[in-house]
């Protein structure tokens, strides 16, 4: 038998005996892939570029907590930062402070928030969130440190706001004016601090335009929440009722480090925006938070009430052929022919409520004025392909009209041209004249020439 000769490594006899088995099969594999990749591999320069030109990943989010569960939020205080704290200590203490035991709270979820310093306790059992909402301080390293409980609203809800709520109401007051059934989404109320105003949660994510508290009629507003800071360390988040890192040392007016015994004079600088002024004063620009959208987070409300928007390549078109023709910008049809009836609305879209993710301002006016008609298919389907050629076809009816006004034009100009007065008599005889007197002198030498 002839040997065979084929490419590749030489190899040794042992490294095929029956005890090796396969394993030369994965150094072989190993050995190519490290060959590949280096022979791919880029030069130092452009991989560093590309590193460099990647943007950072997002960062990874803790699942989602069950919607039916209740949310206990427990604040500690006098330092204790929960990000230090062992997850299964804090846990055990949370268990010792509402006398449960481990077994019972096994359904139980407890969950950290460094920024705010923070824990969430989600449970699904009414009688384990009342344990846990009455707990009052918590035991770590013995050390007791005093905490502050209270249940956060439920999935599903909204919050609103009324003022001018007289101040020598209690509590249960307040919600026996608000809870009844002339305000049939409202769930809870509770006075804000020592203030005038009133908090409301409300069912689903519609907040009421006007409220009835005890038969008077109260202006409701979206509930904006207020960007927390804290003046011990100057971070963002939090509180400085709970800052788990508070510097004596630090000027709560302008945020630098002095000493306690100074007399120091300083003008105040704000945390949140830096601007000259205190924190939480209304000239700041950022002392709100934006209102988010729990039903469509990722969606814009602006778009999910118009439907489709046209696409980037479609406007652009559509600005040139407008900028070229002189023929001011159109909205959409989407846009220009809206729903007439509640019926036809979007499901998050009320007549008489409006989104507590959306801004209180006026809604768009409509301009008087002639609008091409569109069919009702196009403003149905709500696609981008319809949106996009009822745009171009409203492009191409006013072109073809302008063709048509231009060519009315064209015609009464030359009407006019031919209805000129024609020149004067005179002046057409001497013409005549002066082309008739060439010929005559050509017949008069001809006859002359005859004679001869």
């Amino acid at each position: 038998m002839e040997p065979v000769v084929v490419q590749g490594e030489d190899i040794s006899p042992d490294m095929v005996t029956p005890e090796r088995g396969w394993l030369e099969c994965y150094r072989q594999r190993g050995a190519r892939t490290l060959q590949q990749h280096q022979s791919a591999q880029p030069s130092s320069s452009t991989a560093k570029q590309d590193k460099s030109s990647r943007q950072p990943r997002k960062p990874i989010r803790p699942p989602q907590l069950p919607r039916e569960h209740l949310k206990i939020i427990i604040r500690p205080r006098n330092g204790l930062d929960v990000t230090k704290a062992g997850m299964a200590e804090l846990r055990d203490a949370i268990l010792r402070a509402a006398v449960l035991q481990t077994n019972e709270a096994r359904e139980d979820i407890m969950r950290t928030n460094p920024e705010k310093n923070i824990v969430v306790v989600s449970t699904p059992s009414l009688v384990r969130a009342e344990k846990y909402n009455a707990i009052a301080s918590l035991s770590l390293h013995d050390l007791e440190y005093p905490t502050t409980s209270y249940a956060a609203s439920p999935e599903g809800t909204s919050k609103g706001v009324i003022h001018g709520i007289p101040a020598y109401d209690s509590p249960e007051d307040i919600t026996a004016s608000i809870i009844h059934p002339g305000n049939p989404t409202a769930l809870q109320a509770r006075r804000m601090g020592r203030t005038n105003t009133v908090l409301i949660v409300f069912e689903g994510f519609r907040v009421p335009h006007y409220l009835y508290y005890r038969g008077a009629e109260y202006r409701c507003h979206i509930h904006r929440r207020k960007t927390e800071a804290c003046l011990s360390c100057g971070a963002l988040g939090h509180r400085a009722d709970v800052c788990p890192n508070p510097d004596p040392s630090r000027c709560q007016q302008c945020g630098v480090q002095v000493s306690p015994s100074d007399q120091h004079s300083c003008e105040p600088t704000c945390v949140v925006c830096g601007g000259r002024h205190v924190m939480g004063d209304k000239l700041c620009k950022q002392r709100f938070q934006p209102p988010i959208h729990r039903s469509h987070p990722h969606t814009s409300i602006a778009q999910r009430q118009v439907g489709a928007v046209p696409t980037d390549a479609s406007q652009k078109q559509a600005a040139e052929v407008s900028e070229k023709l002189a023929i001011p910008p159109k909205t959409t049809a989407a846009t220009q022919h809206e729903a007439p009836s509640t019926a036809r609305l979007p499901p998050n879209t009320s007549t008489y409520e409006h989104s507590a993710g959306e801004s209180r301002g006026k809604p768009p006016q409509r301009t008087s004025g002639h609008h091409p008609r569109v069919s009702w298919s196009v403003v149905a389907s709500r696609s981008p392909q319809a949106t996009e050629i009822a745009h171009l076809k409203q492009l191409l009816d006013m072109v073809l009209a302008e063709n048509e006004t231009l060519k009315t034009e064209l015609k009464t100009l030359k009407a006019s041209i031919n209805s000129l007065t024609p020149p004067s008599t005179s002046t057409t005889r001497d013409d005549a004249m002066d082309t008739e007197s060439p010929s005559t002198t050509e017949s008069e030498a001809k006859s002359l020439k005859v004679l001869d």
